[in-house]
């Protein structure tokens, strides 16, 4: 069976009256994710030089041995550091195709936030700002649908 692991901050520790797990932080990991918040939100820098200051501070992500535009983008996005649980974010839908069942999970834009049981690394505060200084910046997608390989005789229009 595949283990799932808590997300970056936390570790999983077992319900001592119910069944079930809930999420407990890990300090030496939660100080890296109050210093991701603190740069971007409170020093104003970017997600790039945010990593890039992570990996000169030698601070180790849990698996990779570098860090990742994309992890801490993830970081920055990811309710759980506030309190909060994400449900139907992305949902398994099942399709028959050919005779074979292939599951896929697209993103839900309509996903339920709820209360969790665990504590909050990031102030509510700080969360906001940080979500407001990404919204002013999105990410840039470039939308060209014009072969650009010179080897091919044709273009799509």
């Amino acid at each position: 069976m595949l283990e799932i692991f808590p997300h970056f901050g936390y570790k999983k520790e077992k319900l001592t009256d119910k069944k079930g797990y809930y999420l407990k932080i890990n300090e030496n990991e939660a100080f890296i994710v109050k210093e991701i918040f603190r740069l971007y939100a409170l020093e104003s820098n970017s997600i790039c030089y945010v990593t890039r200051k992570l990996n000169d501070m030698n601070l180790k992500p849990r698996i990779a041995k570098k860090w990742s535009i994309a992890s801490v983008k993830d970081i920055l996005a990811n309710p759980t550091y506030i309190g909060k649980v994400v449900w139907n974010r992305r949902k398994e839908i099942k399709k028959t195709k050919n005779g074979r069942i292939i599951k896929s999970r697209p993103r839900n834009p309509n996903y339920l936030i709820y209360d969790g049981l665990h504590e909050p690394i990031i102030d509510i505060n700080t969360w906001n700002i940080v979500q407001e200084k990404r919204k002013q910046n999105p990410p840039k997608v470039v939308h060209n649908d014009t072969i650009k390989n010179p080897l091919t005789r044709y273009c799509l229009l």
